[in-house]
């Protein structure tokens, strides 16, 4: 009866009006039509979660503020300032905010740094890490607490992942759990903490928050090598972050203001929680939908939800599925051709898709439509730039090697 009741509360929106406009994803439309200076709790907390959507933090810290001037009890307000101070690097106002929302897992996690500024940086200003293999996924080598290790790139992974055996090497600080959700919908429990240095290559992160799950299973994404753990958007937020598919390479650039634009194709984004990197884009001849940057999903260029696949007119395949691994474990999935799929305008052809992998409750989990997940065949043959000053990807073309 509650699901049907809200089903029925959401097809009442009117579809122009502020709300309706975010729940089908047209976030700048939504902000124009709340206009600059919305006076009730609701429409301060519609703000406040666009400009948030948007990176546009002093803003939407304001609108969550003027939010709970007038309801201070609105939960999401507060862990929507909570997720601000957690951007900012000010871990002890967010252990205060998400303890206040409710959120006791991650305020114990970030309540083990103390005063201590996470993130610290060390090194140049640009970063080259090479890959060891691309395929399946990027694999580079890294430090953590000065041991080495093998780690997957994935844009779909948050704060980075450490192996509970590699974490207890290094002697990293783990102090809560929460459940984490992964492909074919699965969950499994992670350990929250953090350690106290990661290096890649010449640069040197102090105080970087991890979580704990077990990456053994993933050496088939490695080619067979051990895997210790996973990088990926909560680590590359702080820089501005290049995947070189072509050149086989990482790059980190400090200073995204100063950096050279790239000379691409721009794409915008929004960052939605911690690390869900989404822009638009389209399948086959599909309308354009919200898509997750997530090149995790190894061999493969797509993976979406039962709607995505009626429109698009793709029977849920049945035969030729395949038993894949997930965070969660074992994942049953089933191939399909994908004639197009795009990213703003840079489009690919005669690419594979998988049904299975997307997680049922992600579809709708931020309250917007997130219709697919665009993932590692795609981006095979472009550089790819993630910067989050801008809120622009830029995809170059190049010959994949």
């Amino acid at each position: 009866m509650l699901a049907i009741l809200l089903l029925i509360a959401v097809s009442q929106t009117p579809v122009d009006s502020p709300t309706g406009l975010f729940e089908k994803g047209r976030f700048s439309d939504a902000l124009a039509a709340l206009g600059k200076a919305p006076t009730t709790a609701p429409d301060l907390l519609l703000q406040g979660r666009l400009l948030l959507l948007g990176n546009r933090l002093d803003a939407a810290d304001l609108a969550f503020q003027q939010c709970l001037a007038i309801k201070p009890d609105d939960k999401t307000a507060i862990l929507g300032r909570a997720e601000i101070a957690y951007r900012k690097g000010d871990y002890p106002l967010a252990v205060q905010l998400y303890r206040q929302g409710g959120a006791q897992e991650k305020a114990a996690q970030l309540a083990l740094f103390g005063s201590t500024r996470p993130y610290l940086v060390k090194g140049p200003k640009q970063t080259v890490v090479p890959f060891l293999y691309t395929d399946p996924l990027p694999l580079i080598e890294a430090r953590v607490n000065g041991v080495k290790g093998n780690f997957l790139i994935d844009t779909g992974a948050g704060e980075t992942i450490l192996d509970p055996d590699f974490a207890k090497q290094v002697g990293a600080h783990v102090g809560s759990t929460e459940s984490g959700l992964f492909a074919g919908g699965r969950h499994s429990a992670e350990g929250l903490g953090r350690v106290d240095r990661l290096q890649l290559g010449a640069l040197e992160i102090k105080n970087v928050p991890i979580h704990t799950l077990s990456t053994k299973a993933f050496s088939a994404a490695a080619n067979g090598q051990p895997v210790s753990g996973i990088i990926g958007t909560g680590l590359f937020f702080h820089f501005r972050t290049t995947l070189d598919y072509p050149q086989g390479r990482l790059i980190f650039e400090r200073d995204a203001r100063a950096a050279l634009a790239a000379k691409g194709i721009a794409v915008p984004f929004w960052l939605a929680g911690d690390h869900f990197v989404v822009a638009r884009g389209r399948i086959n001849q599909s309308a354009e939908h919200l898509f997750f940057v997530d090149t995790g999903l190894a061999g493969f260029a797509f993976t979406g939800p039962a709607s995505t696949m009626a429109e698009i007119g793709v029977k849920i395949p049945t035969a030729g599925a395949v038993q894949g691994v997930g965070g969660g474990g074992a994942v049953t999935m089933a191939p399909f051709a994908v004639s197009s799929l795009a990213l703003g305008e840079a489009t690919q052809n005669d690419l594979g898709g998988l049904y299975g992998p997307f997680p049922s409750s992600l579809e709708h989990l931020f309250g917007f439509p997130l219709s697919g997940i665009i993932s590692h065949q795609f981006f095979r043959s472009y550089t790819l730039t993630i910067d989050f000053t801008s809120m622009t990807l830029t995809l170059v073309p190049g010959t994949t090697g």
